[in-house]
């Protein structure tokens, strides 16, 4: 890799700072006057949580993935209504939905995965444990795939699966009575010792 001679400069400086000014004592003050012009401290913004949101429904929208991508901009809404990116979701949402589909009548909307909320795993990445899992945020919620979910967990053999202790891995809706389209899911795991 082919370095100027200012980019070493710059790098000196910045080893020099990160190792608390070794070398000559003047050179430490002046390094350290570089550094921080050349690294401003970014504070975090207020906006930052709801553009994180955002940005992860336009993730999801580009790779054609609308009903997450809905999800996320409806909780942008929710949880940050006096942002510009809650009337950016707004926008997104109106692209999404043109025409908002009114069910008929003594139908109900299908009910959609709203969160995933994973307890017990210490050692178990969540990645895993979702892979094992056929649904996602802002897909139609089938109870068959929820028993399919807690089939799959215990096929891992990983986790504490003990019925005459009532030890196994569950998978269960959140709130099932509240009144909203999106119901939380909590899945609830022991891992073996």
């Amino acid at each position: 890799m082919l370095m100027t001679t200012g980019k070493i400069a710059v790098l000196a400086l910045v080893l020099a700072a990160v190792r608390g000014g070794a070398g000559e004592p003047g050179q430490q003050a002046q390094a350290s006057s570089q550094t921080d012009a050349l690294c401003p401290q970014v504070l975090p913004s207020p906006l930052a949580p709801a553009a994180k949101v955002y940005k992860l429904g336009e993730f999801y929208r580009r790779s054609g993935h609308p009903g997450i991508a809905r999800f996320y901009y409806e909780l942008v809404q929710r949880r940050y209504p006096q942002t510009k990116y809650a009337k950016l979701a707004a926008e997104r949402l109106q692209q999404l939905n043109p025409k908002p589909a009114k069910p008929a009548a003594g139908n109900k909307p299908p009910t959609l995965i709203g969160q995933i909320f994973i307890v017990g795993n210490t050692k178990t990445a969540q990645g895993v444990i979702l892979e094992a899992c056929p649904f996602y945020p802002g897909a139609v919620l089938k109870f068959p795939d929820l028993q399919q979910a807690e089939r799959n967990l215990r096929k891992l053999g990983i986790f504490e699966d003990d019925p005459a202790k009532g030890i196994r891995p569950t998978v269960l809706v959140m709130d099932p009575n509240e009144e909203s389209p999106y119901k939380d899911i909590l899945i609830q795991v022991q891992e073996k010792k």
